[in-house]
């Protein structure tokens, strides 16, 4: 008998003992059990709720951004709106829900608000009105601040009453500015990633920090959310002489320069012109109702010469006194207009508003489609959308277009506008030519 190899004898305890090796491993392999799937749930799980967790605090951060700034936002009741306190602790910004725009305000019931300032920055509905608040009140004004502050993707948060008692509150991103027109007013727009539809009308914009941007507001049909900032120029002009006669009364007179004196046949006294011109109009105001026109020229009130807009200051006063005298001219006519004093200020139920334009027949008018920027009747305030009306003294409405409106005529020319519920007068004249 031969003896074995001791090679052949290695090589088969070397794979006897490989073939156990793959037995053992087979029965000890990692197996995906129960116990390890209940564990990735487990962890999906947690995840969920730490998510939940940060929406939570980050909404619980939010609602203390509008403790913060809650006693500058006040509910007014009449209006049925919400209002914000304005700058200054007597003024409130109040977005008016179209059928409460006539109402008498009060706050939380205690005062009624006299002196609504802010009357025609903007023409759709709901319509804003600023309100004066009794001082004794004390309210806590918002500062303002500029939107150039709030970094692009920075939180904005949306705080507006809904009651005198309750608040909402929304949360979005922002995301940078750009140019719109709200009504006639050049204003601000703060883009943010909530939907137009979503965004609480009348409500304060704030950043993390409780610092006020802006207000959503309600521009041609739209919710925009309005830098405050840009709001300014537009609510000092509300609280002018010539607006708060609009509002009043319904007119809006103002003064005249050289061109237009001397379209109007007014002398001047001390360099000024002996009058101002009704320069726009509202219908189915207490004006309206008495007659007044665009291109009517305020010459007297109350018998006393009218020569700059401060003379008819007193007309905004609320104070006693039996009537306004107005004394009107018209071409070579003039004539006398009697107004109670205050008008729509506190003398009833209901303040002086425009209503909307009902024509019995279609007016011989000619739509204004398009303005080129820069021509003269851009400066002299033409806008795409109006209706000429009327064109005097010198041509009618019949008139081809291009007579009217050439650029090369320098015989000075008055327009009557009708856009909205208003009526505008604008001069075409050497001041607004190429």
């Amino acid at each position: 008998m031969l003896p074995q190899d001791p090679r052949k004898r290695y090589l088969l305890l070397l794979t006897a003992a490989s073939i156990a090796i793959l037995v053992v491993g087979w029965q000890i392999r990692p197996v995906k059990s129960a116990d390890l799937a209940a564990s990735q749930a487990d962890i999906s799980r947690l995840q969920r709720l730490t998510q939940r967790n940060n929406l939570e605090n980050m909404a619980a951060y939010f609602t203390e951004v509008a403790e913060r700034v809650k006693a500058s936002l006040v509910w007014v009741q009449g209006l049925e709106a919400p209002g914000i306190v304005w700058e200054r602790s007597d003024a409130i910004l109040a977005a008016v829900p179209p059928e409460r725009a006539a109402s008498r305000a009060s706050l939380r019931g205690l005062m009624e608000l006299d002196s609504p300032l802010l009357t025609d920055l903007y023409a759709e509905t709901p319509e804003l009105r600023m309100l004066k608040a009794p001082p004794e009140l004390a309210l806590v004004p918002l500062a303002i601040t500029p939107v150039g502050a709030l970094r692009q993707g920075g939180w904005v948060v949306l705080v507006r009453r809904n009651s005198p008692e309750t608040y909402e509150v929304e949360a979005t991103l922002f995301s940078g500015t750009r140019n719109v027109r709200c009504g006639p007013e050049a204003v601000r727009e703060m883009l943010v990633g909530l939907a137009a539809e979503n965004r609480p009308l009348g409500a304060a914009a704030f950043d993390l920090e409780g610092r006020f941007f802006g207000v959503v507001l309600e521009c041609d049909g739209v919710r925009r959310l309005i830098s405050a900032e840009s709001l300014g120029g537009p609510i000092d002009r509300a609280r002018s002489i010539d607006s708060q006669l609009l509002f009043r009364y319904g007119f809006r007179p103002v003064e005249l320069d050289s061109d237009r004196a001397a379209y109007f046949g007014l002398p001047t006294v001390d360099a000024r012109p002996a009058g101002l011109l009704v320069q726009e109009l509202w219908r189915d105001t207490l004006a309206w109702d008495r007659g007044i026109r665009p291109g009517d020229l305020c010459v007297a009130l109350d018998n006393q010469p009218i020569r700059a807009l401060t003379d008819l200051a007193v007309m905004t006063v609320p104070m006693y006194r039996p009537e306004y005298t107005l004394t009107l001219r018209r071409g070579s006519q003039e004539r006398k207009v009697v107004f109670p004093p205050g008008a729509g200020l506190s003398t009833g139920d209901e303040f002086t508003r425009p209503a909307p334009v009902t024509v019995a027949a279609p007016l011989p008018a000619l739509a204004v489609r398009y303005v080129e920027a820069g021509s003269s009747a851009a400066r002299a305030g033409l806008l795409s959308g109006d209706r000429v009306v009327s064109v005097g003294p010198r041509f009618a409405i019949g008139r081809p277009p291009a007579e009217i409106f050439d650029e090369q005529r320098n015989d000075p020319r008055f327009f009557v506008v009708e856009r909205g519920h208003a009526l505008h007068g604008l001069f075409f004249g050497p001041s607004t030519s190429p």
